[in-house]
């Protein structure tokens, strides 16, 4: 069961571009082609096959976006309000100002922690 299967780099930067777009397309409920070629234009494909695709601004975003639309659900379940409420409270909050905030470091922590910090923001605030 030791068997790793070693990805030649090209193929796993490739992957992951085509990962980004098919993600990006359905998030946006636009076409991949459209988003192919968004990326294309602003020169992301070229600009990133040498680096680390996810130190990309673009891809920071597009983790940053998966990772505030699973933290508006998880808050929607919480406090048992409709995803877009939670959405709105949470783009109203500190939280999510410390989020976006690299010199706090909350982003370094998973999404259900982020989560606990708006409830426990929330509860303060009264």
């Amino acid at each position: 069961m030791n068997n790793i299967v070693e990805i030649p780099k090209n193929q796993a930067m490739m992957a992951f571009f085509a990962n980004s777009i098919e993600s990006t397309a359905r998030w946006l409920k636009t076409s991949y082609k459209d988003v192919y070629q968004q990326m294309k234009c602003e020169g992301f494909l070229e600009e990133h096959q040498s680096e680390d695709p996810v130190k990309s601004p673009i891809i920071q975003d597009i983790i940053m976006s998966n990772r505030i639309g699973a933290i508006a659900v998880e808050l929607s379940k919480r406090l048992n309000i409709a995803p877009e409420k939670a959405l709105q409270l949470f783009y109203e909050s500190q939280t999510c100002a410390y989020l976006h905030d690299k010199s706090t470091g909350l982003y370094l922590y998973g999404d259900l922690y982020v989560a606990d910090e708006f409830m426990r923001e929330k509860e303060y605030a009264i």
